[in-house]
């Protein structure tokens, strides 16, 4: 879910310097918004050098001295601590790693109808995360703002970043308390109404002219589907593909969940707005019926608890005494 809220500031932030520049008519104008985007990559490249290697990477290549230095510095608050008990449990995850990696394999995602469950629902909740075309405002919301009369298009592409980024850090705190099922179908449902609207509104006998009023009523929409997309798929899409890539298999099933996230990515958002209303309407239904008829393993959320606790060290609780007594009987 943080991956949604670091990505709602970005876009803020390019929001705004396009807006800075919209009035510029120079090479300036181009360059600049191109330029800054490689500022975060250099700092990153030119800080990495310093960047101290992990407890854990200094013992898988036998450099305990200084793996037991790097754990003594971050307690370094504690003059008595051992870093022993540590050291060792690093050495236990990792021997479980090695032992559950023995276990995976690529084939087993096509034979093992387990297996095969959890890549089509952690790479299903990637998938309809983008081929609603969401991402198609966030690359053309501008252009399409103003196609449709509105007079300052700049300032109402910034307006709706900001509302983005309120309502994923009301999702960050709140989504997890709600049932994810209902939640989900809910603004799914909203979302299928509000590009409908758009669309129907966009259908004129002159297509090169929509007349204000319709304007900003769908523009009113498209806020409303991008509330309702990131209150739910936006930063719940990444949550429930994690969750379901659990087991041996975990680093492969991601991975193809990731890799249909990008591939699925650039083609749902080639096609226009106002003439794939249609296309839009059949990926809501798609999604709905998913969220009613699909089910993931229950015990799928446990494990990936459990590979948790395992792989920090701690006991994680987990909300609810169903899940707590399917816990304990697991």
């Amino acid at each position: 879910m943080s991956w949604q809220f670091t990505l709602s500031v970005s876009q803020i932030v390019a929001a705004g310097i396009n807006q800075g520049v919209s009035t510029t008519y120079s090479t300036f104008a181009w360059r600049f918004p191109t330029g800054f985007q490689l500022l975060f990559p250099a700092l990153i490249f030119g800080c990495i050098w310093f960047i101290p290697e992990s407890p854990r990477w200094l013992v898988r290549h036998g450099k305990d001295d200084q793996a037991r230095r790097s754990i003594k510095r971050v307690y370094a608050h504690d003059r008595d601590y051992d870093p022993e008990p540590e050291i060792a449990r690093i050495r236990t995850v990792m021997e479980a790693e090695a032992e559950s990696a023995t276990e995976s394999s690529w084939l087993s995602l096509i034979r093992d109808p387990v297996e095969r469950r959890k890549v089509i629902y952690s790479a299903g909740a990637l998938i309809a995360q983008q081929i609603n075309g969401i991402q198609w405002f966030y690359y053309f919301g501008t252009t399409f703002a103003r196609s449709i009369g509105l007079t300052n298009p700049f300032l109402m592409t910034l307006i709706v970043f900001i509302i983005q980024l309120c309502v994923v850090g009301i999702a960050l705190v709140v989504a997890n308390r709600v049932p994810r099922r209902p939640l989900l179908l809910t603004c799914t449902l909203i979302m299928m109404l509000s590009i409908f609207i758009v669309g129907c509104m966009g259908i004129n006998a002159d297509s090169n002219y929509v007349p204000s009023a319709n304007g900003k009523v769908m523009f009113s929409f498209i806020i409303i589907e991008i509330v309702a997309f990131n209150f739910s798929w936006g930063p719940l899409g990444w949550a429930i593909a994690s969750e379901m890539a659990v087991g041996p298999n975990r680093n492969k099933i991601y991975a193809i969940s990731v890799a249909c996230f990008w591939v699925i990515n650039i083609p749902s958002q080639t096609g226009q707005l106002l003439t794939c209303a249609d296309f839009r309407m059949g990926y809501g239904i798609h999604s709905a019926i998913s969220i009613l008829f699909g089910k993931p393993r229950p015990k799928d959320r446990i494990h990936l608890y459990r590979d948790l606790s395992h792989l920090l060290g701690i006991r994680l609780l987990l909300r609810g005494r169903s899940d707590r007594a399917k816990h304990g009987r697991d």
